[in-house]
């Protein structure tokens, strides 16, 4: 499948889930929300077929604990108990991110910037202390 043909499908499934949000439709949600992973991943794959699968094997699994933290927190409108182990794997889908694209800079002999780090961890302050409410501080 072409380039313009998977944006298409991405895109349509991804109206579909925001009609399915607009009227309160659950089961379109159930249905559409992992279509939109699984579609991302599938896009994916279809492309990358040069790069290493040593570096493809970071993505597969960042995009596998996406998939699952969203399916997981799709079940916590029903019960409460699925909220952290939905964010726990997007917590890890985060760090298995944070691997593929350290091996990328890697491979492709990026320098680290200090000074953008520490421009990120202010930002991050400046977030984190302008919507923690006072009373938590």
């Amino acid at each position: 499948m072409n380039k313009r043909s998977w944006i298409f499908l991405v895109i349509l499934v991804l109206a579909v889930n925001i009609i399915g949000r607009i009227l309160n439709d659950q089961w379109i949600d159930y249905v559409s929300k992992p279509l939109i992973v699984i579609l991302l991943a599938a896009y994916f794959f279809s492309q990358t077929n040069a790069v290493s699968s040593r570096i493809k094997k970071w993505v597969a699994a960042a995009l596998f604990f996406s998939w699952a933290g969203d399916i997981l927190l799709m079940f916590e409108r029903n019960n409460e108990v699925f909220f952290i182990p939905g964010l726990c794997a997007f917590l890890v889908a985060h760090i298995f991110y944070i691997i593929f694209f350290h091996q990328v800079r890697v491979k492709e002999q990026v320098r680290s910037n200090v000074w953008l780090l520490v421009i990120v961890v202010i930002y991050y302050a400046a977030l984190i202390s302008f919507f923690l409410p006072t009373s938590a501080l």
